[in-house]
């Protein structure tokens, strides 16, 4: 539970924010809340390394969950299996766009710590799994899901989302339902799912 700025109570959220409407809205708030569940997210990923190879892992989430993971994916700076983020956008987008357009995604990987203002993220992975090139994180097969009557977080900051990974070169699987709300469209949305990892993240003999 964290407490909201905009509401005044306590709010069960990943970081505090003014509007999911329009994220760039009183950014700053965010910070100190996103900055603690990326720590949170990283242990585990760090935990998780230790018996099992970055590439098998998934990380993903809906909404406020997909936006905190996918930048502590970039923030640690390491390739995993597969990224899947639903109903979701991209913290700080403005930010992160200028910088792939500008400056190009190596600059952006290596910066996104002074966006977050973190201490750059050292090793996410255990001491064997370490990867030289940093540039992996945006190697990770990436899936993207929106529905177009999303009531919540409008469908357009997704399609936002997706443009910024277009700039960065991420292979983005992207898909627009008519339907689902704020939520996973059925039965289509899970079967894309399914066949995104699949084909695309090599996990098909564990799907049955």
């Amino acid at each position: 539970m964290r407490k909201s700025a905009r509401f005044g109570g306590a709010m069960s959220q990943w970081f505090d924010m003014w509007s999911v409407e329009d994220p760039k809205e009183k950014e700053e708030i965010q910070l100190a809340g996103l900055r603690e569940s990326i720590e949170d997210i990283l242990s585990i990923i760090r935990n998780e390394t230790s018996s099992v190879p970055a590439s098998r892992i998934i990380l993903g989430g809906i909404s406020q969950g997909s936006a905190t993971a996918i930048m502590a994916m970039l923030h640690g700076q390491v390739r995993l299996g597969g990224f899947i983020g639903l109903c979701t956008w991209l913290p700080f987008q403005g930010w992160v766009a200028d910088y792939a357009r500008n400056f190009g995604r190596s600059y952006t990987l290596k910066n996104i710590h002074s966006i977050l203002k973190m201490q750059p993220c050292e090793t996410t992975v255990s001491a064997d799994q370490l990867i030289s090139d940093r540039k992996s994180a945006f190697d990770t097969p990436t899936f993207l899901s929106h529905s177009k009557d999303d009531e919540v977080v409008p469908i357009e900051n997704g399609r936002l989302f997706k443009r910024t990974l277009e700039y960065l070169n991420v292979a983005t699987t992207w898909k627009e339902y008519e339907d689902g709300r704020h939520w996973v469209n059925e039965p289509q949305g899970v079967d894309d799912i399914v066949q995104f990892i699949k084909e695309k993240v090599g996990m098909a003999s564990y799907i049955v």
